[in-house]
């Protein structure tokens, strides 16, 4: 949460801090878990409203982009440079192919709200009570964090901006969906990326990354660019580095980020093969999903539509996430 004055709340940004100190709780990681499921979409809202004006300036102040509602194309193309290959499992129906990136049209019915950034180390140490001023690195994205704990500390920053009265009504913040996290990363391109391009360059370049646009792996087989990338601008060769086109950073390498969903090889809606509505992913399973790619890896990875999937307790040094602010899944 990005510390700023409140006029509207008449709460200052040392207000703010203390609050946040003050009213915080532990967290204990869970051995091992695996979680129990998606058993269903989103949770039905009744009289859904629209967020005010108010409410999305005060949002985008604190850190957030709003996301408008919309229809897309998860996924990719077989042409796509980077996809993988499908792995045919000899049945006669193409559908039951393993087919990971499998184009499948995705419907978003909420607006919603994602961080800018990936949740920094300061903002980690805010809400679990950690002296902020000795951190090391308080701008760059929190790492070593497993998916139970990034759960855990959505929760919290539930709680709390409950009893600021910041959440706008019926939303909470969470851990975005794998199909949420592709829509905002796509940004309205159908490519490899979501950086702003001309008219002309969509043809061109859509299917390009830029080792000048976002942090990854070089084909040198070292790791590159080294350091991670925060929220401190000062710090970029230029202002917008790895900022997509609807002015979220770092959707493209830096760290990879925790989704909701547990991980399956297909992840369209298994009741329609025409339109998947508000998808989740599988009702059951042992990997949740990771997106964006990172420093670590290659290009290939940091791709739009690239998946990936590790163990829930799995933390690791380019292993982050980003807070989403919307309705509640099941």
């Amino acid at each position: 949460m990005r510390l700023i004055r409140m006029k509207e709340k008449g709460i200052t940004g040392f207000a703010l801090v203390f609050l946040l100190l003050s009213s915080c709780t532990d967290v204990v990681e869970r051995n091992k878990s695996y979680g129990d499921g998606n058993d269903s979409y989103l949770l039905p809202i009744e009289d859904k409203k629209k967020f005010s004006e108010k409410q999305v300036k005060l949002l985008k102040d604190l850190g957030y982009e709003l996301i408008r509602a919309g229809e897309f194309k998860m996924g990719s193309p077989f042409h796509e440079p980077g996809r993988p290959p499908v792995k045919n499992t000899n049945d006669e129906d193409p559908l039951n192919d393993e087919d990971e990136e499998r184009l499948t049209t995705v419907r978003l019915s909420n607006d919603y709200f994602i961080g800018k950034f990936e949740v920094s180390n300061a903002e980690w140490a805010l809400i679990w009570k950690s002296n902020v001023e000795k951190l090391s690195s308080p701008t760059e994205p929190v790492t070593q964090v497993s998916h139970t704990r990034a759960m855990a500390y959505c929760r919290e920053l539930t709680r709390l901006m409950q009893i600021m009265e910041i959440l706008p009504e019926n939303t909470i913040c969470r851990l975005p969906t794998e199909a949420e996290w592709e829509y905002a990363c796509r940004a309205g391109n159908d490519g490899v990326h979501g950086f702003m391009m001309s008219e002309g360059d969509q043809s061109e370049f859509k299917n390009v990354f830029n080792a000048d646009d976002a942090n990854f792996a070089r084909s040198s087989g070292s790791s590159g660019q080294t350091k991670l990338y925060g929220s401190d601008l000062s710090s970029y060769s230029f202002k917008d580095f790895s900022k997509n086109k609807w002015d979220l950073y770092h959707m493209h390498g830096n760290v990879r980020e925790w989704c909701y969903d547990l991980y399956g090889v297909q992840y369209e809606n298994p009741f329609s093969r025409e339109v998947s509505i508000d998808p989740i992913g599988r009702l059951e399973g042992k990997y949740r999903v990771l997106r964006g790619g990172s420093f670590r890896t290659y290009w290939t990875k940091c791709r739009s539509a690239a998946r990936d999937f590790a163990e829930p307790y799995t933390m690791k040094d380019d292993i982050g996430f980003r807070v989403v602010i919307g309705h509640p899944i099941r």
